[in-house]
């Protein structure tokens, strides 16, 4: 059986040679005739890789149409350089769809009458069985000769009267002939599949020799007669009953069934034919994988289904279409529906193929293995057709997306040995699949070496992206280091980087003046080195190995402008924030790590972030570089954030407050470089997006660090009893908790001056009231130690914040008369009126005897001092009137 499937490949082979040979000879008769019209050697060139697809007016006629007459009024204008014909402005043609359609509204009872005839012949057969007037053999014989006696009917109208759509008799020969060519194919899978009359291998030379018939007949006669060999052919083993036999004599058969279409319309061209020819096999072949639970046949058909299309709709052994990628057309300007359908039915033919190739396997590993043998060909084929036709790029891209669809579903396993022996490993598939990812990226890369410009380009980015990827994914998904072993799992990794690293020294002879692929080479070199150190390292150790790629990336950069390298540094930085914040993140540090893992998680990651950063200061690298300081700022944070809250554990206002300290310093940084940074001064996309970037890191800093200090401020430890003060009165956990945030509030909003005057006002507002309560909370230590709130308030406490306030205000007046500012009096007089209302509300209530009398004493002696003080700074504001 294999050596008859061997010889008849070899014989579709001779016969797609010889008929793609015959295509490419009339084109350049075409071609020259086209040249003669125009006026011999005079005529514009034609080019001879891709020949324009002819408009078809009517259907079903050939496309090749006369260009249109020119008016009688040119032949008489005098000599000038030929125009471009008419043929070369082709106005938009009609949809298949419409045309068929259009056909069909017409000549209806043409299609009836072919389906008529060839379901006579199977139901003819199957009534003989039912009721046994016949035996199998006689039964199959009148099949056959019906069907004979349908293609000679069909071939004596058509050489006496004609097929021609002008012809009384048009479509007849069609009608008779189709249907005949549908009986003999039903009737050789009735001899086989219902009565086994025949063995697999001589039924599959009968179909062959059938298909033949159907070519040659589809080359005399129009294409109705392919249309309806084609659904009839494809209809026959559904409707011939009984078994449907090897699963390999069936995927041959549809096979043949589509050789014989796209044969017939290697020459003729007419619409519709190829799209069937490809469509209808597959559908058929398709139904019965599934009705028969089979997958090999169906796999190695939908492999082969692609291949085929692309060598017939694409002109030759090696395809010269599609010329151009989709993303090619569309940067081009051109839109969607200008791509062209045959191109876009070539994509389609690939996606088809690959979904139908997923929809026959399942978990086993002989089914796996294929699946994969099946996308690693397909892929490496596209990329050598893409040498004549960059648009098979497309195909390449839909084969390796199959791939990375099935790679998650190929890891390696323990197989159970018996109690008495160790689980084995079972990773030969998984294996083979890191080798075809291998396999690809040189690929890629061989073709990269062979393109220029662009195509290049892309093409170095698939041989960076294509293997390593494949090892990503099955890290992220699978992690088979816990199978295979962390050793050799990082092993293959960094076998991966040596292959980028060579790559990289191959492009840097070769492209002297650019370095983009080499930037690509040693972009993906050090993704792998990261990948080996996230298997290899510890939670510390990775942080401080990915810094120093980040830091290692950023220089080569500068050293060699590899600009690709920036996008590493800008996803490195990325990957060190996500592990600071949430793996293994805070909880991480706080809970489990030791002092010397927090220095090397932190700190030193922090570190190589800004240096790089300042690395970068003079280079054009704007957005690297406000990644840089955006990242080593919140790393810088959440390290300061770790250590403070190991150091004072339980003083949450002091752990809260440092941390929104923290957070405010590194969001100041990021605003303050944005203001510098203005819009105006920073030209190109890149520069604006920067700057964007480090305002929103700025702002969201800046978020974080407000609600650590409104938290602090809500667990002091004037309201909550299970919370102390640690240290003396007036440097304690208080100053650094409450004060020391303040202060850095209300610097920034002094300095920065590129923020709103609004913005400023709530910053000096929210930093007034952490040194507030920095005041206020000291006071009550004073009178009640380290517990104040375990402890009841007192009347020297209650006076004493009086007196605080009255020194507020106080204060306030005099920076007022020294700034001569009318803000800062308007403040100090709210600050007074605060005061009074609490003396004569609070004060009166609580206090009595000479503690309330003093206190009203001391008020009115502060506030006729300050009302002097007042007076003198509202006279210092008012100007001197001019003399008379």
């Amino acid at each position: 059986m294999l050596i008859i499937l061997l010889a008849v490949a070899g014989g579709v082979a001779g016969l797609v040679a010889l008929l793609l040979s015959l295509a490419n000879l009339r084109r350049r008769v075409s071609a020259l005739e086209a040249r003669l019209a125009l006026g011999g050697d005079e005529a514009l060139p034609v080019p001879e890789a891709v020949e324009p697809e002819p408009v078809a007016a009517s259907w079903p006629p050939e496309r090749d149409e006369p260009a249109p007459q020119a008016p009688p009024e040119a032949a008489a204008a005098p000599a000038m350089p030929p125009p471009l014909p008419a043929a070369a402005r082709v106005p938009s043609e009609p949809s298949l769809v419409a045309l068929v359609w259009t056909w069909l509204q017409e000549n209806w009872f043409y299609a009836v009458a072919a389906v008529s005839l060839a379901l006579a012949g199977i139901f003819a057969a199957q009534y003989a069985a039912e009721r046994g007037l016949l035996s199998p053999t006689a039964r199959v014989m009148l099949a056959a000769a019906f069907g004979a006696l349908l293609i000679g009917a069909g071939e004596v109208i058509r050489r006496r009267w004609g097929d021609a759509p002008e012809t009384a008799t048009a479509y007849l020969p069609s009608v008779f002939s189709g249907a005949g060519v549908v009986t003999l194919y039903g009737a050789v899978l009735t001899a086989q599949m219902l009565y086994g009359l025949i063995t697999p291998a001589m039924s599959l030379g009968l179909l062959v020799m059938v298909a033949v018939l159907a070519i040659v007949l589809g080359w005399f006669y129009g294409p109705l007669l392919a249309l309806v060999g084609l659904l009839g052919a494809c209809a026959a083993p559904f409707l011939a009953g009984g078994a449907p036999g090897s699963e390999w004599m069936i995927a041959g058969y549809f096979g043949l069934v589509m050789l014989s279409g796209l044969s017939i319309n290697a020459l003729k061209k007419w619409r519709a034919v190829d799209e069937l020819a490809l469509i209808a096999p597959f559908a058929a072949m398709f139904q019965i994988a599934h009705l028969s639970q089979t997958w090999a046949a169906a796999l190695a058909y939908f492999a082969l289904v692609p291949v085929i299309g692309s060598v017939f709709l694409g002109g030759a052994l090696r395809p010269c279409r599609p010329a151009q990628t989709i993303v090619a057309k569309l940067q081009s300007g051109a839109a969607l529906i200008e791509i062209g359908w045959r191109d876009f039915f070539m994509r389609l033919v690939w996606i088809g193929a690959v979904a139908g190739l997923f929809s026959v396997i399942g978990a086993e590993e002989p089914q796996l293995a294929a699946a994969l043998a099946a996308l690693t060909g397909l892929t490496l084929l596209a990329t050598f057709w893409s040498l004549r036709a960059p648009g098979a790029v497309d195909f390449a891209l839909v084969a390796v997306a199959g791939l990375y669809l099935l790679a998650p579903r190929i890891v390696p396993t323990l197989v159970d040995m018996g109690e008495e022996y160790p689980a084995q490993v079972s990773a030969t598939l998984f294996y083979l699949l890191i080798a075809a990812g291998a396999v690809i990226s040189l690929a890629c890369a061989w073709r990269s070496a062979r393109g220029v410009g662009r195509d290049a380009i892309a093409w170095a980015i698939g041989a960076a992206v294509a293997g390593p990827g494949l090892l990503v994914l099955q890290e992220v998904m699978n992690a088979p280091g816990a199978v295979i072993g962390a050793n050799t799992w990082a092993g293959i990794a960094m076998g991966f980087a040596a292959l980028a690293t060579l790559l990289a020294e191959r492009a840097w002879h070769r492209d002297a003046p650019d370095r983009e692929r080499v930037s690509l080479a040693v972009l993906a070199a050090l993704s792998l080195i990261a990948l080996a150190l996230f298997i290899w390292f510890t939670k510390a150790a990775l942080s401080v190995a990915l810094a120093v790629l980040v830091l290692s990336a950023v220089l080569m950069d500068l050293r060699w402008k590899l600009p690709r390298l920036a996008g590493f540094a800008q996803v490195g930085v990325m990957v060190l924030v996500w592990r600071t914040l949430v793996d293994p993140g805070l909880f991480w540090g706080v809970d489990h790590a030791r002092w010397f893992e927090i220095v090397l998680a932190y700190g030193a990651p922090a570190l190589a972030l800004l240096v790089a950063a300042v690395a970068l200061r003079s280079a054009d690298r704007p957005l690297t570089r406000a990644a840089l300081e955006g990242g080593g700022a919140v790393v810088l944070a959440m390290g300061a954030s770790v250590v403070l809250i190991r150091a004072f554990e339980a003083t949450e206002h002091l752990v809260f407050g440092l941390t929104g300290a923290s957070w405010w310093l590194a969001g100041w940084a990021l605003l303050r470089t944005a203001s510098v940074t203005a819009p105006k001064q920073e030209a190109g996309r890149l520069a604006r997006f920067a700057r964007l970037l480090r305002l929103t890191l700025g702002w969201l800093d800046l978020a974080v660090a407000s609600l650590a200090l409104l938290l602090a401020l809500a667990l002091n430890p004037l309201v909550w009893r299970s919370f102390e003060i640690v240290g003396p009165v007036f440097f304690n956990s208080m100053t650094f908790g409450y004060l020391l945030p303040g202060l850095i509030i209300l610097a920034m909003a002094v300095t920065l001056k590129g923020l709103k005057k609004a913005v400023r006002i709530i910053f000096a507002g929210f930093g007034s009231v952490l040194v507030l309560a920095y005041l206020f909370f000291s006071v009550a230590q004073i009178w009640r130690g380290n517990r104040p709130a375990a402890l009841p308030m007192g009347e020297g406490e209650l006076w004493s914040y009086t007196a605080l306030l009255l020194l507020i205000g106080a204060g306030l007046l005099g920076a007022a008369l020294w700034r001569r500012s009318n803000p800062l009096r308007y403040l100090a007089d709210a600050v007074l009126v605060v005061a009074i209302i609490k003396v004569f509300f609070v004060d009166a209530a609580d206090l009595g005897g000479l503690v309330r009398a003093g206190s009203f004493l001391i008020l009115g002696l502060a506030l006729a001092g300050l009302a002097w003080v007042n007076r003198r700074a509202a006279l210092a504001s008012v100007p001197p009137a001019p003399e008379s």
